[in-house]
């Protein structure tokens, strides 16, 4: 029993100095419940081992090195639960100490009761671990950003373009199920591109964090200028046209309905063709201050008037002063229109 328990670990320990290369493999372990069966082993004449294995997953185990169809199901089983270190990354190689795996196979047989001088072990001169990788081509990642600016924006797929910029070389992740999130893009008015962060994940572990700068086009039609407006103008259907323009960085500041302008006042000049901006709208003045109004009273199902003067300005739907001009007293009203206001009770 001593001389068993005695293989088994320095079995384990060796597994800890199979692989070579740099970055360093982890320890290897086998898998809880796997160090040694419970029962007789099947018969093993031999076990063979490849010379280059694709693995998909973050581990490897000591049954993705060997020629597992030559190989009883129990061995199978058995070598599947020896976890040998983590799997490469997705562009690189690892290799194999080959005389540290001919030497870990032997006490591994041994340790299953078996002779290890009656099992040929045909190892290949090299053994190259390789992980599966896919390749993510700038068309992808250009694609990702569209589709991010998509939803962003509720805007049509035929008015978005995306040209990503500064990627020479396509992505390169580990094979699996790939999936991503992306980081709030920022937006650089100097150079008019856009920075964000996407993060990668394969099987729902995350693999890789890229920085794609990208210049965001977003195509609208907004209202514009149909000729030269000057300052303290309102803007009436005449002054507009709709015209086809890139808002990709700031489509809240523009308007797609003349309804949204029409009767504003400017705050500054708009060159013919100009796309109106929020900013340079202001509410067009209803009532003028010193104007004179008729004031309506309504009590208790009557209706009541009154001349009255303006004490300030006011757009429709405002709260002004109005003086009584019979009273003289100062009241509270509404603006109807530019010429009613409405007593608030």
């Amino acid at each position: 029993m001593m001389a068993m328990l005695f293989r088994t670990l320095l079995g384990m320990m060796i597994t800890g100095a199979i692989f070579l290369v740099s970055p360093c493999w982890l320890p290897g372990k086998t898998t809880p419940g796997c160090p040694q069966w419970a029962h007789a082993m099947t018969a093993l004449s031999s076990i063979s081992f490849r010379d280059r294995v694709n693995v998909n997953g973050p581990r490897v185990n000591l049954l993705d090195l060997c020629e597992s169809g030559t190989l009883p199901e129990d061995w199978q089983v058995y070598l599947a639960g020896i976890d040998i270190g983590a799997a490469p990354e997705g562009n690189t190689i690892k290799t194999i100490n080959m005389e540290n795996l001919r030497i870990y196979v032997r006490q591994l047989v041994e340790s299953q009761g078996l002779n290890p001088d009656q099992v040929a072990v045909r190892l290949p001169d090299k053994i190259s671990i390789v992980r599966r990788k896919q390749i993510i081509s700038k068309g992808q990642i250009e694609e990702i950003v569209r589709q991010h600016v998509l939803q962003a924006t509720m805007a049509k797929p035929e008015d978005v373009h995306v040209q990503a910029v500064g990627i020479e070389e396509p992505v390169i992740v580990p094979d699996g199920a790939l999936s991503w999130e992306i980081q709030s893009p920022l937006h650089d008015p100097g150079s008019d591109s856009t920075a964000l962060t996407v993060q990668f994940f394969v099987n729902g572990n995350r693999v890789l964090s890229s920085r794609v700068v990208s210049k965001v086009q977003v195509f609208q039609k907004v209202v514009c200028a149909a000729r030269a407006l000057k300052r303290d103008e309102i803007v009436g259907a005449d002054d507009l046209r709709l015209l086809r323009l890139n808002v990709a960085h700031h489509p809240e500041r523009f308007r797609t309905e003349f309804d949204q302008v029409i009767g504003k006042r400017l705050t500054t000049n708009v060159d013919v063709n100009q796309p109106i901006d929020t900013e340079v709208l202001d509410k067009a003045v209803t009532v003028k201050r010193g104007s004179t109004v008729m004031v309506v009273y309504h009590r208790e199902g009557l209706s009541l008037t009154a001349k009255g003067q303006a004490k300030e300005d006011g757009t429709l739907g405002d709260m002004v002063k109005v003086m009584n001009m019979d009273s003289k007293k100062t009241l509270l009203c509404r603006v109807v229109d530019p010429h009613t206001v409405e007593v608030v009770p």
